[in-house]
């Protein structure tokens, strides 16, 4: 079995209180879930976000076929009070999808 791998994006970048409770959030649906990588999983983790001081979080979960395969998901993590930064956010991930890279 291959092991699950997030490619993550969170914004705003530099909100380590948010950075801080989104890697408890994971933690957490890692004790709920069997794959980090799953839809459910993201859902999980935005419903702390959300019940733990974020009430805008959203995290956005994206892959393709070849990445279910590979058990590689997408993730937008945004913490919901900028959203003039949420479409600058997911052009930059689909700029660093078309060209290959990692995020």
């Amino acid at each position: 079995m291959m092991t699950p791998r997030l490619r993550l994006r969170l914004v705003p970048q530099d909100d380590l209180a948010f950075h801080e409770l989104f890697q408890r959030a994971c933690l957490a649906a890692c004790n709920e879930v069997t794959d980090i990588d799953s839809r459910a999983a993201a859902d999980m983790v935005q419903g702390y976000l959300r019940s733990h001081g974020y009430p805008d979080a959203r995290v956005t979960y994206t892959r393709s076929y070849d990445e279910f395969v590979k058990h590689v998901s997408h993730w937008l993590v945004i913490r919901g009070d900028n959203s003039h930064r949420v479409e600058q956010a997911h052009e930059s991930i689909r700029e660093h999808k078309e060209a290959g890279r990692s995020i």
